[in-house]
This record gives structure tokens, sequence and C-alpha cells, in this order.
């Protein structure tokens, strides 16, 4: 008799918290894919962002580095509701950049610090930076 009892009770008190702990944005509420620049003229190209994943290609523009605006290198990452990560894998260039950023609904821009690691002739060096990127036009 306890048990049918406790069962609604449960099932009711999940319902509560699962509600109480709501987030701002539902799960892809956002649509990820398309072409996002940066203030640098570099470009994302987001080709998918099925079940949280995003796939596509990066296009670098910042002057001074090994990529060059004439290739695209691939791009991979995942997303949680406002929140992106992704990565690029520069080949031939022996570098990673891995951004993790989130989504701005106000300015309707990606606001993400980034991680460079890259060989130099002194070892493994990195640098930081930030990007903010908006879907162009």
């Amino acid at each position: 008799m306890r048990l049918k009892f406790m069962i609604p009770v449960i099932l009711i008190l999940f319902g509560l918290i699962g509600g109480t702990f709501s987030m701002p944005y539902p799960a892809n509420a956002i649509d990820w894919t398309g072409k996002w620049c940066n203030e640098l003229g570099s470009s994302m190209s987001i080709t998918s962002s099925a079940a949280d994943k995003v796939i596509g290609t990066y296009v670098n523009r910042a002057p001074g580095y090994c990529a060059q605006p004439t290739e695209s290198f691939p791009l991979i990452g995942s997303t949680n509701d406002e929140f992106i990560t992704f990565a690029v894998n520069w080949g031939r260039c022996q570098s990673l950049t891995s951004w993790v950023g989130n989504y701005n609904d106000v300015t309707e821009e990606i606001i993400a610090p980034w991680k460079l690691i890259y060989n130099s002739y002194s070892g493994v060096e990195t640098m930081e930076g930030s990007d903010t990127f908006h879907k162009c036009p």
C-alpha cells in the first residue's frame, strides 16, 4: 500500500525539481549553422549542429600566422544550450586552437576566448586571446 502512495509522490517531486532548475535557453534553441565572422575577418562555417555537436570549417584571416586565407581547416565541437566549444587542427602548421564561449542573445554574437598551442624552435608554446563572432552577411 505504501509503495502505491510513494510512486506518485516521487514523480511529483521529480517534476518539481526538474522545473526548478530549468535553463534560460531550451535545448537546441540557437541555430549554430551558417557562416560566422570575427573581428579580424576570419570565418567559421558550421555545416551541422545535430545532437549538440558542431562540424564545419574555419578560414583564418588573422595576419602573421601559418594558416593562409586561401585554406580552410576542419572544425569540430559541441554545444550545450548557449555554450559552445570548438577546435581547429591547423594541419601542416603543427598547431591547434580551441575556443570556449557563449552566445549572447542580445547582441547575437558568440564571445569566445581561445588558446593556441604550437611548435616553435624553442619548443611548445601557447598564445591566448578572444574572438567575437557574428553571423556573416
